[in-house]
């Protein structure tokens, strides 16, 4: 007995096997068919296609090359041409696309009434086909509400097309639809935001209504192209402080970070509070805000990485330094005492490495009194006060270097003591 079940078990499996075969062979050779009659038909209605498809032999469904209207063909046959129901709704009311187990359904609404079309699905080019069908009608809704751009490049977040991205490649602008019953649509400038993209992780993060937000991407081949295109714009617009890695869009104050081969990050000065130095990262910190940026970087990377943010507050502090007169000399860790004598005036600045932490306070040639150096178990500095009794420490690394300092002070102020 059990082997007559199993038996019976196994025939239906191979009926179900060979069913499957012949409606997949039976819709090739239609499609095969009717592939050529079929456009003479869209041609007499004025319809131009730019894709179709072959539900079954009683249902034909054509999008045109405008995206803005569907073809829907039923009882067609190649063999008496003239014979079939034939009609047309606009794009714009197609209102989803839902799959279920072999069973796509396609949603659209007529005069307030949403009907409903069933597509079975057994093939991947089916499920392809109306996730690109529905991806094109809702690219054509966001490409309408933006006439001044010319977006080279769209993807959906998902096969359902929840959201949808598109991208100008010339303006550096990322539009989106969001898919819902409003159907919200936002344009940013790629070249003014905080964005992070890495292909290797498959990785976007953009902010979508004002909040940072990593992007679900259904087409890979989108995070690609954008990657590709940004740096490419980076590089032709922006010199470089460290080639094809580190770069400074002076205009915008914004750094560019990449490692050249898969990944962009763009680092808003003016919005960030503070940047760490870690051993294979650098992490940002935002201005009133939790939320800290990291950065996945080698060693040279870092390294030149400090090197700018160091020159970058130097240039607070003086546009140019001349190197053959002024001094900067390092007193400890991203401390340096300046003296500037381009402008009469000795400078202290503190944590240059930092963003918001970097602090600087400069006293006048005319104003420096004198100089004491001090030694104790833990630190060496100079004690330099002013002609209007103010005092300021400055804590060096090293002995000699604390004597240097007051040596300098010391010529300036018996210069500058008339």
């Amino acid at each position: 007995m059990t082997i007559f079940v199993i038996v019976l078990v196994i025939l239906a499996v191979l009926s179900a096997i060979i069913a499957l075969w012949l409606f997949i062979k039976l819709n090739a050779e239609y499609k095969t068919k009717t592939q050529y009659s079929i456009n003479e038909v869209l041609q007499a209605h004025s319809f131009e296609a730019d894709s179709l498809y072959f539900v079954s032999k009683k249902l034909i469904i054509a999008l045109n090359k405008q995206f803005n209207k569907v073809a829907i063909i039923e009882n067609y046959n190649p063999d008496t041409p003239d014979i079939y129901n034939y009609a047309e709704i606009k794009a714009a009311s197609v209102t989803g696309i839902e799959n279920s187990g072999f069973n796509i359904r396609l949603n659209y609404r007529i005069q307030g009434i949403i009907n409903t079309l069933y597509i079975t699905s057994f093939t991947k080019e089916a499920k392809e086909f109306f996730h690109n069908f529905y991806k094109k009608i809702l690219f054509k809704k966001l490409e309408a509400k933006f006439p001044g751009f010319k977006f080279n490049y769209y993807a959906a977040s998902d096969w359902e097309c929840s959201y949808i991205w598109a991208y100008d490649s010339i303006k550096c602008a990322f539009a989106y639809l969001i898919n819902d019953d409003k159907q919200t649509h936002h344009i940013i400038n790629l070249r003014k935001e905080f964005f992070t993209i890495d292909t290797h992780y498959n990785y976007l993060e953009l902010p979508i209504m004002n909040e940072a937000r990593q992007l679900l991407i259904y087409e890979k081949y989108f995070l690609y192209d954008l990657f590709l295109n940004l740096y490419e714009i980076i590089r032709q617009h922006i010199t470089p402080a460290l080639k094809d890695k580190i770069f400074y869009d002076s205009y915008s104050n914004i750094i560019y970070l990449s490692n050249g081969a898969n990944s962009i990050q763009s680092i808003l000065i003016d919005k960030i509070e503070d940047v760490f130095y870690r051993d294979n990262r650098l992490s940002f910190t935002l201005i009133n805000n939790k939320k800290v940026i990291n950065y996945l970087a080698d060693k040279e990377l870092i390294e030149e990485f400090e090197k700018f943010v160091i020159g970058y507050n130097l240039r607070k502090i003086a546009n140019s330094f001349d190197y053959t007169t002024d001094k900067l000399i390092n007193v400890n860790t991203n401390t340096k005492f300046i003296i500037d004598t381009t402008r009469d005036r000795v400078v202290y600045c503190a944590n240059l490495n930092k963003f918001y932490g970097f602090s600087y306070m400069t006293i006048a040639f005319t104003s420096l009194e004198s100089a004491e150096v001090f030694k104790t178990s833990s630190a060496n500095y100079v004690r330099i006060k002013t002609k209007d009794d103010e005092t300021l420490d400055v804590t060096c690394t090293k002995y000699e270097v604390a004597e240097y300092i007051k040596a300098q002070v010391d010529i300036i102020a018996d210069e500058f003591s008339s």
